[in-house]
């Protein structure tokens, strides 16, 4: 049987502007058959116009947010 994670989303921090660090890239995703409402609500916020205006003001670049459905 192939659970499957439902990815929320990945942000990415720039790369260094003299070149000596690559972009961070980090992903949100919840367990396949999660209940936790708690974990649910988290992620839809980490997916919300809101929180994108957040990351991007502090320079994170917001590189997908897929619908976990």
């Amino acid at each position: 049987m192939t659970k499957r994670a439902r990815l929320g989303g990945l942000l990415s921090l720039p790369a260094a502007a003299d070149g000596t660090q690559r972009p961070v890239i980090s992903h949100a995703a919840l367990s396949a058959g999660t209940t936790r409402r708690d974990a649910t609500d988290f992620l839809a916020d980490l997916r919300s116009d809101k929180s994108k205006t957040v990351f991007e003001a502090q320079s994170f670049t917001v590189l997908s947010r897929v619908d976990p459905d």
